[in-house]
């Protein structure tokens, strides 16, 4: 029996990135971001694309009629009804 060398395939999938889900802005009110499409928790981080600017760090503070309420942790000009929005899959923690 002849055995058959999977490295090349192995290394193909090491290198590769997971699939990405992004939820979209649907709403801005003052400071408050709602966004939907995200399957997160509270305290969880997300990064809001906009068009012209770097993304913008942002926090899961609540949950309101289906929606994803956060609040961002930076500055907001630029981020827009549609923005993109990614899970950063962990909590925002503070060093004390």
């Amino acid at each position: 029996m002849t055995a058959i060398d999977l490295s090349r395939y192995i290394s193909r999938v090491d290198n590769s990135e997971p699939l990405k889900v992004y939820g979209r802005i649907v709403e801005i009110t003052g400071l408050t971001i709602k966004a939907t499409g995200l399957d997160v928790c509270i305290g969880e981080a997300c990064k809001i694309f906009s068009d012209h600017a770097d993304p913008v760090d942002a926090e899961v503070v609540g949950f309101k009629e289906g929606k994803v309420v956060l609040m961002a942790t930076g500055e907001i000009s630029g981020i827009r009804h549609g923005s993109r929005v990614l899970s950063m899959g962990k909590n925002i923690s503070v060093k004390v």
